[in-house]
């Protein structure tokens, strides 16, 4: 299907971009916070592994979410 490219197709861009950003970024204040309680709070006890784990495996997807939307939304090639 051939879409012609729209007046506000711009907009719809730089609105999804902000999103994604601001994904990113509460996630990555989500991390820090259980660092932070990891590291001064006894009572949040959570296992090195599980910590470990949990922030690898979720980085790692967000990460990947974050390349492939962009990948999409601003890719050169339109068919």
């Amino acid at each position: 299907r051939d879409v012609a490219p729209s007046r506000g197709l711009g907009d719809v861009y730089k609105r999804q971009a902000e999103r994604i950003f601001h994904f990113v970024c509460n996630y990555m204040i989500v991390v820090f916070i259980l660092l932070f309680f990891k590291a001064i709070t006894p009572r949040f006890d959570l296992s090195d592994n599980v910590a470990i784990t949990l922030l690898g495996t979720t980085t790692a997807n967000v990460i990947g979410i974050l390349i492939i939307v962009v990948t999409y939304l601003f890719s050169r090639k339109r068919k």
